[in-house]
């Protein structure tokens, strides 16, 4: 939460500003360190792909890791469908409540939003997973 604020940019992934999969790629990679979270963040590392988010959720498909969202846990990932893809991704901080902190756009930069069922984020088809990189 102490990112709380900092200014979207599209593409990047801090200390100064984030994207949605640049907030969550150096939040995992600062807590973890690069040994136990070494998920690239560079699309040039991963050219198949066009969004970040999606790679990291095919990475967390992978393992097994998706979940109903009404199980999810503080710190689990939770993806959003935008443009007909599942390409917005944050971190669920409060999963009783469903509220979860990204990085947005439209000057919103690093805050934490709700995805319940009839808010913004809830209309997006959220997709959750368990963090295993925390495990």
């Amino acid at each position: 939460m102490e990112q709380e604020g900092k200014p979207y940019v599209w593409n990047a992934s801090g200390p100064d500003a984030f994207d949605c999969s640049g907030f969550v790629h150096y939040v995992l990679k600062t807590s973890l360190g690069t040994e136990r979270f070494s998920l690239p963040y560079s699309l040039d590392k991963v050219p198949a792909y066009k969004h970040q988010s999606l790679y990291y959720r095919d990475q967390l498909r992978a393992r097994g890791a998706q979940i109903d969202c009404a199980n999810a846990q503080h710190a689990d990932i939770v993806f959003f469908s935008r443009s007909g893809e599942n390409n917005h991704i944050g971190l669920i901080t409060n999963p009783e409540h469903r509220y979860f902190v990204t990085a947005q756009g439209k000057g919103l930069g690093v805050a934490v939003h709700s995805y319940a069922e009839k808010s913004y984020w809830g209309a997006r088809n959220p997709e959750c997973y368990r963090n295993v990189f925390l495990q």
